[in-house]
């Protein structure tokens, strides 16, 4: 019942959720809606429990951007030259634990980095 909503979604747990309509909420971190799916047992019976879902996902995209966009700067990806100790503790919070994957070297050259659960 369920395999065509989670092949062509992200799941999370019970729920299913779909880029698209994502709403931004700011400091690179956008809403996702989607669909939470369950069967039940009754009296006698099983229950299909379908509801609608929300959660909040890390932004996609260029990581200077995204970095750009946690500390509220407006200058462009040109801000992170002025970028201090003061400035990355944030940043280390808030990505902590997030995977990327370094894009800008080719086919070839992808490789994926988990910051670290510590930082």
């Amino acid at each position: 019942m369920s395999h065509k909503i989670f092949s062509e979604s992200v799941a999370v747990g019970r729920s299913a959720f779909k880029e698209i309509g994502a709403v931004n909420l700011g400091g690179a971190v956008e809403k996702w809606e989607g669909v939470f799916q369950s069967v039940r047992p009754g009296q006698g019976k099983l229950y299909a429990n379908i509801d609608v879902a929300s959660t909040a996902f890390y932004k996609g995209g260029n990581v200077a951007e995204l970095m750009v966009e946690v500390v509220g700067r407006r200058g462009g990806i040109n801000e992170l030259r002025g970028f201090n100790k003061a400035t990355w503790a944030p940043l280390q919070k808030h990505f902590k634990g997030c995977a990327f994957t370094v894009t800008h070297r080719g086919e070839g050259h992808k490789r994926r980095y988990v910051t670290a659960e510590g930082s």
